[in-house]
């Protein structure tokens, strides 16, 4: 059986409501040294799944990102997650910066032993609040995308089947619930 990871670093967006808002990270008084660490650290993340497309920024810049998933042996994020550190200053709970400084060095046999087959468990960062409560990145969609993605999901033309739990399904009514109040 593959070794499971601890994924982090997934942004909620219109079609995974069940993760944490990548705004309510935003940390500008994070120290530049451990931001560093940290983007010097996930740099070298082996690369485990690469995956055909792009994502657009959250946090409205308009830059699009690499969707790539790495590993250091332990945890699974998305070769995105520097594009926020560096260019957002969002930083990252505090578990996984005891993580990262627990290392002597980046754990290079622990990464490569991962198998593609490995499964990663988001529970723990579904659960993630981040430093600010009252703040969204749904703010950087346009009127229009908002517009068009209310009427496909009241048409039901969204495909959610992949969320199974009632915390993910309240993730989503909260999402679309925000959206509406955003265009009323």
């Amino acid at each position: 059986m593959a070794a499971g990871l601890i994924g982090m670093g997934y942004w909620r967006n219109l079609l995974e409501p069940q993760y944490p808002d990548v705004a309510c990270f935003v940390d500008d008084s994070w120290s530049e040294a451990e931001r560093q660490t940290a983007l010097q650290y996930l740099s070298r993340g082996r690369p485990l799944h690469y995956w055909m497309g792009m994502e657009r920024c959250l946090l409205g810049c308009g830059e699009h990102l690499h969707i790539t998933g790495c590993t250091d042996g332990t945890y699974y994020w998305p070769e995105s997650l520097l594009h926020y550190l560096k260019q957002h200053a969002v930083r990252l709970p505090d578990t996984i910066i005891h993580h990262l400084h627990q290392q002597p060095a980046f754990p290079i046999d622990a990464a490569e032993a991962i198998e593609e087959t490995a499964q990663t468990d988001f529970c723990w960062w579904k659960n993630q609040r981040g430093w600010q409560t009252s703040v969204t990145s749904l703010q950087y969609l346009s009127q229009q995308e908002i517009r068009g993605f209310l009427r496909r999901y009241d048409c039901r033309q969204i495909d959610y089947s992949g969320l199974t739990s009632a915390t993910d399904n309240t993730a989503l009514v909260s999402m679309v619930a925000a959206l509406r109040q955003l265009v009323s």
